[in-house]
């Protein structure tokens, strides 16, 4: 039992603080991409 206790106390010094982070999008960015690359393809 004290194995036990002691083991989970040493795992618990090691763990770091986790954070998620959001997933960010920008479509009105994307989409000017698309509009480029097909004037490019246009041009050449």
């Amino acid at each position: 039992m004290k194995k036990t206790i002691l083991l989970m106390a040493v795992c618990l010094c090691f763990v770091g603080k986790a954070s998620a982070q959001w997933v960010v999008s920008d479509p009105g960015n994307l989409a000017q991409g698309i509009i480029n690359t097909t004037k490019q393809i246009v041009q050449t």
